[in-house]
């Protein structure tokens, strides 16, 4: 059902659904574990041989999460095949070199947690949870 609706219930984060930013964030885990992977000064860092990342984001229910799941499918496949909806976009997104100004961003906030469980034999059971927050621009530095 999660893959029809694409809310996923998440042990001590609730209900979840895919995030916009999943795709990017993921590339950079995996390039680091890669690194720490195959550098021996750092594979003592290192999340393991089966390690996995996959990113949520919090929803309010299974109608949300399938308006995220859907929005991101339609949206993308429209991007990648009309150029027209391509050039409209760009007239209100943000081009390089620019974005919002600094009290635009002043009271941006980002917060990240996530969940890890340990890859041992035999398992462990265990979890490992993590919260990570930011207040103030994304882009800008202070």
């Amino acid at each position: 059902m999660s893959k029809l609706t694409g809310a996923y219930h998440i042990p001590n984060l609730g209900l979840q659904a895919p995030s916009i930013t999943s795709g990017t964030d993921a590339a950079v885990v995996q390039r680091t574990w890669g690194l720490f992977q195959q550098e021996p000064a750092l594979r003592k860092y290192a999340y393991g041989p089966n390690f996995t990342y996959r990113e949520y984001a919090k929803t309010r229910n299974t109608l949300t999460a399938a308006f995220m799941q859907y929005s991101l499918l339609i949206g993308g496949t429209l991007l990648a095949l009309c150029s027209p909806l391509r050039y409209l976009v760009r007239k209100f997104i943000f081009q390089p070199g620019e974005g919002p100004s600094r009290e635009d961003s002043a009271k941006d906030y980002i917060e990240y947690r996530g969940v890890a469980t340990p890859d041992v034999q035999p398992p462990s059971g265990s979890q490992a949870v993590c919260r990570a927050w930011y207040s103030g621009s994304m882009y800008l530095r202070k």
